[in-house]
């Protein structure tokens, strides 16, 4: 296979790179999974229960789990992962996922000790979990890598990179053999997981940025799974070996709002307005879907809240109105690389030019330097980021946009709409949060105006003929112990 850059860390607390993510999830397990239609199922929880007010839950695990090094999965190796998870100093970019769990974002916040999470092990295979509100989403959150079990003794032992072979341990169907940086990672069968086992007993796994390197490397029959790039999709897209699937992934780009002047609600809105979106389907070929939100299709409400229309006029004027006709030095679009994100970032830098006057210029780099970039004092004016949802909720997106959320870059903070979110997380599905969540999207997208939504990633994949049994669900592919490889395979 090949990945589009290679993972910024594998420490499952303090990842969102997609890349890793995938890694992870091949070789780590949590309590439970999602299956194709993105329902949880067990994994290394055989069964649970839920107490009648929806706020106690209590795991069971397989009697026979166990760790790549032949020792047994216990619960306390949950307990330890979760408070390692939200500990401030572990800097998790996505702690906030357990925060339906009781005490865990005053310990975020520093206001408690991680001992005081409410999880605890019963006894060695009976994990306890008591939540401050009744969650609609927390079950499907234990099928996320924030989640997952780690061995303190492994990482007291091993430091920041305890995650690395040939020390690297997991309780997954993988073990993680070989990482060899900037080129590859291989993954081999674990034989002491008592889950279903891998009928592919090793995985190469290449980083390859560039989607028309990696289509190379398909067409020659050099590796079995491959992305499609916008400019080869018209060639490619009626092949019988391509596979479609849904996809709960957008991106987008956002104002920083440290960088004037798009501190000013009137040029942020002026940018907006200046782009037509519906025309980002013939700019992706067709692989991008646009939105007038930051949700997914499958999650927008087609009645709800959307972007500030297309009207190149009002742009203009709101452009005049804020007063600046002219600046001395191009506003930088920031992104990571790719000729797809570029190909997008080239058109909005054509239309802003076109419809205000303003000269951008765009600067590309790797996913672990561009991140960095990000978290460290935000230089770009403009920034594309995306997101993969971690559960298959409006919430999982709108948070990303709370002021202390650790993925807010933006340097955007409204109390009103926190509230709104906040409140949303705490609600059963129904009308009252339905209405809420369009609420919180106005704010952001009609009157602050902090993000510009682009196009809903699709999940097209050139598979290899003799690969049997793929599946994808909107949060990501199948895990590799699905597939097999055909007997009479000739690569």
């Amino acid at each position: 296979l090949a990945l589009s850059n290679e993972p910024d860390t594998l420490d499952s607390a303090r990842t969102i790179d997609i890349a890793a993510l995938f890694i992870i999830q091949n070789t780590m397990e949590g309590l439970v999974s999602l299956d194709p239609h993105l329902n949880p199922t067990p994994a290394a929880a055989e069964s649970w229960s839920v107490s009648e007010d929806q706020r106690t839950f209590t795991f069971r695990l397989r009697e026979d789990a166990k760790w790549s090094d032949g020792i047994s999965l216990e619960a306390k190796h949950f307990v330890a992962a979760w408070r390692r998870a939200i500990a401030p100093e572990t800097a998790s970019q996505t702690a906030y996922l357990l925060y339906p769990i009781e005490n865990a974002e005053k310990i975020q916040k520093g206001e408690l000790p991680p001992q005081s999470l409410a999880v605890r092990a019963l006894d060695e295979r009976t994990l306890e979990v008591n939540l401050q509100y009744p969650s609609a989403t927390f079950l499907k959150t234990l099928s996320q890598p924030i989640s997952f079990p780690v061995r303190m003794d492994i990482i007291e032992k091993r430091g920041e990179r305890w995650f690395e072979p040939p020390h690297a341990i997991s309780n997954g169907p993988y073990t993680l053999s070989e990482w060899q940086h900037d080129y590859k990672a291989v993954l081999l069968a674990n034989k002491f997981y008592s889950g279903k086992a891998p009928s592919i007993e090793k995985a190469e796994i290449f980083f390859v940025e560039d989607h028309a390197t990696s289509l190379s490397l398909f067409e020659s029959g050099k590796i079995d799974i491959a992305s499609i790039p916008f400019d080869h999709w018209e060639r490619v897209q009626k092949s019988p070996l391509v596979h479609r699937s849904s996809n709960l992934a957008t991106t987008f780009m956002v104002f920083n709002l440290h960088r004037p002047p798009f501190d000013q609600v009137a040029v942020r809105k002026a940018f907006s307005l200046a782009i037509d979106s519906s025309l980002l389907s013939k700019v992706t070929r067709g692989r991008g879907l646009p939105i007038e939100t930051i949700l997914p299709l499958e999650l927008t409400d087609p009645q709800g809240a959307v972007r500030l229309s297309y009207n190149p006029g009002k742009a203009k004027k709101s452009w005049e109105e804020a007063g600046h006709l002219s600046h001395s030095s191009p506003y930088l679009i920031g992104s990571n690389g790719g000729e797809d994100y570029k190909t997008v970032l080239e058109w909005l830098q054509h239309e802003w030019k076109e419809k205000l006057g303003v000269i951008t210029s765009i600067e590309t780099s790797e996913w672990k330097v561009y991140f960095q970039r990000l978290k460290n004092d935000n230089p770009y004016p403009i920034y594309r980021f995306g997101w993969q949802a971690a559960v298959a909720d409006p919430t999982d997106f709108l948070a990303l946009f709370q002021s202390d959320n650790p993925n807010n870059f933006s340097g955007w903070n409204n109390p009103r709409y926190d509230a709104l979110v906040r409140e949303v997380s705490h609600l059963p599905i129904g009308e009252r949060r339905r209405r809420l969540v369009q609420e919180a999207l106005k704010i952001l997208l009609q009157e602050e105006v902090v993000a510009l939504p682009l196009y809903n990633f699709t999940r097209h994949r050139l598979i290899q003929p003799w690969v049997k049994g793929y599946w994808a669900n909107g949060q990501g592919p199948c895990p590799l112990r699905d597939l097999s490889l055909a007997d009479d395979a000739t690569h």
